[in-house]
This record gives structure tokens, C-alpha cells and sequence, in this order.
């Protein structure tokens, strides 16, 4: 109820901001961005980062709440509260908008003729179908009439949207901008160390990450992995030392989950792309995110307790068994799946799963979407 009241009494400021500053003009060298948890983080921060290198880079605005981590938005980014009537100025008078949910079209803030849409989404390849309740489905098919240009990356991807909100949106068919980091060993070696160093983690440690997904007002209300056991496990496989970083959804960040002492939560570190390019094994169950994974071919494990009551609530486009991912129900099956995993096996149907979705991400989209960016800035596209 109270995000409903929220949604009401914005979209009537952004009734309101519209008849205030309807007079004001589009301004061609500004962005305006929001990401559906106010951070700076995921395909938009990318480009974002990409911009940012450029020499005539644009005025960029940004969207951020009471629970944003103001720290991690480098310097030559503005911002400002979602929500207020400043934030429905700098929307109604930048060229672009730039998004990776339904969040520009969340307020029904009505767009310019001069304004380009562009909505990055938030998951790759993803399994979960596009839901939520009657309220967002509203929001949703908005988004979708009004988004101009839709980033993709894989044939699977422009097949979902096209069959859900997005009828007619142009597809920037350049791949995933927060996975550019999985195709750049040095950036990967980098991240390793920055968050090695943030958690204090020793350099030859490999690190096991556990990251499900949420379930629809249900908290994350499962029995959860022996985390400890799997780790010790893959000790004696590989003969390393195994450390557990335990990421939760934002939905899920803020109630308290027990993991065991021996699990350090990473679920405040937003830059998902740089907490891949640490983990040497993941276990996750329904969740988007070993989608972007898959591209590194590195061990994942799926973990559904819950599956018959999740499937049968949300829905998936495909069956998790199609996945390059073993699927278990419990603990047992856990820890077989670590024994039973062949490397080349494994790294063979990562490929086949790629070619079955006609993904085609090169570890470039980042810095092209952002000249694409540029020049609809100029007026040269």
C-alpha cells in the first residue's frame, strides 16, 4: 500500500511538473538515467562509464533514494531524489532517457517528441518470465509503447521482448554493456584485487558465490545451502582454499539471513559484472545473473528447493534441465553436483547453450551504445 500511495502522489507531481516546465527545452547534450534500485550499477552505469571517457561527454543526471550508496557514482555525475520535482525537471528536459526497467515510464511522466527512450533491461538470456502485479503490468506496457531503441543481446532476448511489452521498440543489438568486463582479462584481474581487498581476502583464496534470487512477498523463505560443506568440498577437489561471499537480491538485503560465520555478505556490493569476475563457483537458482556467467564458463550450480511452488507462481521461458547448470533440490544433491562436475563437459554445453539462444555478445556494447548515444545527442542519427 505505501508504494502504491508513493506511485500515486509522483505521478501527480509529474502532472504537475509537466504544466510547470512545459515551457523549458529539450537540452540535446543531457542524459537522464534511473535503474530500478537507485544504485549505480548494471548496463546503465557501463555506459554510463563509457560516456565518461569521452571528451565531449554529455550532462548526466541520475535518479537516486535515501538507500543509495551516493559513494560509488564518480565524479561528473549529477543527481537527484527520485521522485522529486527536481527529478521530473531534469527528465522533461533531457534528450535521453536511459533505463533498465520500467522506472522512466513509473510516474507517467509524458515524453517530449525531441526525447529518446533507450532501456537497457536487467538480465540477459534470462529464465524467469517478465511478471509482476496488476499495477507494474500497467507500468509495463507503457514502457514498452513508449521505449524507442530496446539493447539486447541474443536472438532468445529480442524473441521475449517482442512477445511481451516492447511490440515496436528498434533492438541496439550490441549485447549487455555490464558484461563487456567478462570478455577483458585486465578488468577481471582488477575487480578480482579491488574486491579481494574490500573484504580482506587472500590473493590465492578462490571464491565460492552463493546469490539467489527473490521470491514474490515471500522473502527468500527456503532451506538454505550448506554453504560450509560445498566449500570444504570443493577444498578437496582442487586442493585450494574456498572463501564464501553470500549476495542477496536488493529486495532481500535489508532482513537478515544466516549463512554461517564462515559467509561474508557481498549483498551491498552493487557492481554484479566485478563480483562475477571473483567467484570460482556459484550456486544460484532461478536468478538472471548465471545468464551473464554462462559468458565465463566457470561452474555454476542450481539450487531449488522451492522449484514446483516457484514455476508454478512466476513461470520460466524454458526448463532449468535445458541449462548447462546441474539442477538440485537439496544439500545431497549439492554436493554430487560438485563431485560430478567435468570441466570440459561443462564448458561444451555453456557453448551449445549459447549457440541455442543466438547470443552475441563481444565485449563491446558498452563503448558503442555510448557513441550511438552521442551522436542521437548531435542529431546524427
Amino acid at each position: 500500500m505505501a508504494s502504491e500511495n508513493r506511485s500515486r502522489s509522483g505521478s501527480l507531481l509529474s502532472m504537475l511538473s509537466t504544466a510547470l516546465f512545459y515551457r523549458e527545452p529539450v537540452v540535446d547534450n543531457k542524459i537522464f538515467v534511473m535503474t530500478f534500485d537507485d544504485s549505480y550499477s548494471c548496463n546503465p552505469a557501463s555506459i554510463a562509464d563509457a560516456l565518461l571517457m569521452k571528451d565531449d561527454r554529455p550532462e548526466i543526471v541520475w535518479a537516486v533514494s535515501s538507500g543509495s550508496d551516493l559513494k560509488s557514482f564518480p565524479e561528473g555525475i549529477n543527481k537527484v531524489t527520485r521522485g522529486s520535482k527536481e527529478m521530473f525537471r531534469q527528465m522533461k528536459t533531457s534528450r535521453i532517457w536511459l533505463d533498465n526497467g520500467v522506472n522512466c515510464a513509473w510516474y507517467f511522466m509524458p515524453k517530449r517528441r525531441k526525447q529518446i527512450y533507450i532501456n537497457t533491461w536487467h538480465g540477459s538470456m534470462g529464465i524467469k518470465k517478465l511478471s509482476g502485479n496488476f499495477l507494474w503490468k500497467i507500468r509495463a506496457g507503457r514502457c514498452g509503447r513508449i521505449t524507442d531503441y530496446l539493447v539486447t543481446n541474443s536472438t532468445f532476448e529480442e524473441e521475449v521482448f517482442r512477445n511481451t511489452f516492447w511490440k515496436k521498440a528498434e533492438f541496439l543489438k550490441e549485447g549487455h554493456p555490464r558484461n563487456d568486463i567478462l570478455f577483458d582479462e585486465k578488468r577481471l584481474s582488477a575487480a578480482r584485487s579491488e574486491i579481494f581487498t574490500k573484504y580482506g581476502i587472500a590473493p590465492g583464496c578462490k571464491i565460492l558465490l552463493y546469490a539467489p534470487t527473490f521470491r514474490d512477498g515471500k522473502g527468500l523463505n527456503i532451506k538454505f545451502p550448506d554453504l560450509k560443506a560445498v566449500a570444504s568440498e570443493l577444498s578437496d577437489k582442487t586442493g585450494d582454499e574456498w572463501r564464501i561471499f553470500v549476495k542477496v537480491h536488493p529486495r532481500d538485503k535489508n532482513v537478515h539471513h544466516d549463512f554461517g560465520p564462515e559467509a561474508v555478505d557481498v549483498s551491498g556490493f552493487t557492481d554484479m559484472g566485478k563480483m562475477m569476475a571473483c567467484a570460482d563457483f556459484a550456486i544460484s537458482d532461478y536468478s538472471s545473473w548465471v545468464y551473464d556467467y554462462v559468458l565465463l564458463k566457470r561452474p555454476v550450480v542450481l539450487y531449488c528447493p522451492d522449484k514446483d511452488e516457484y514455476i508454478s507462481s512466476r513461470g520460466l521461458y524454458y526448463p532449468l534441465e535445458t541449462t548447462p547448470f546441474p539442477v538440485v533440490a537439496d544439500n545431497e544433491g549439492l554436493l554430487q553436483a560438485v563431485r560430478d562436475m567435468d570441466t570440459n563437459t561443462y564448458k561444451a554445453s555453456c557453448d551449445e547453450f549459447l549457440r541455442s539462444k543466438g547470443c552475441y555478445e563481444k565485449g563491446t556494447a558498452s563503448s558503442r551504445i555510448a557513441y550511438f548515444i552521442l551522436d542521437k545527442c548531435r542529431g546524427l542519427l
